[in-house]
């Protein structure tokens, strides 16, 4: 028979034991994430640093060809690679949102495993939905899966 004593030691062990492995499972993801951030900073800087070198060839082409009146000023040569740099995280600030919503759109879709759910049997579960969830299983379509089959039959729907 175990005692008051024995259960409590059991049971902070295998509290102990899930603390680990939700641990281990967050580090994990934090690795993965630490990851693909530094892939993606990598590829980023990679592209400056191909867009300086171009820069520098379009600038080193010219530089016989041009006067010292039509040579570009420091101000804009800084100018032009600011741009470069405000076009470049532009592109990666839109990557990052569409990613973001495509993330709130899974954990927003109003029919349960509906990733995973066949076109048909979509379809044969619209007449349930109201007009606001079909219009976001639309959206979702048109970012993600985009099966003809479904935004037509969503398309119909709201048009009734």
């Amino acid at each position: 028979m175990e005692t008051v004593v024995q259960k409590a030691q059991k049971s902070r062990r295998a509290f102990a034991r899930q603390v680990d492995a939700l641990n281990q499972s967050t580090v994990g993801a934090a690795a993965t994430f630490a990851r693909q951030s530094q892939q993606g900073c990598a590829s980023f800087g990679g592209y400056l640093v191909r867009e300086a070198h171009s820069w520098g060839k379009f600038a080193g082409d010219r530089r016989e060809s041009l006067s010292w009146d039509s040579r570009p000023s420091p101000r804009t040569i800084e100018r032009a690679l600011l741009e470069l740099v405000a076009q470049a995280t532009g592109q990666l600030h839109s990557q990052i949102q569409r990613r973001l919503e495509a993330l709130d759109g899974v954990q927003t879709l109003p029919l349960r495993d509906y990733e995973t759910m066949t076109a048909r049997s979509i379809v044969s579960e619209l007449d349930a939905l109201t007009q606001s969830q079909c219009q976001a299983l639309l959206d979702f379509e048109h970012t993600n899966k985009k099966r003809t089959t479904v935004m037509r039959a969503l398309q119909q729907r709201l048009a009734d």
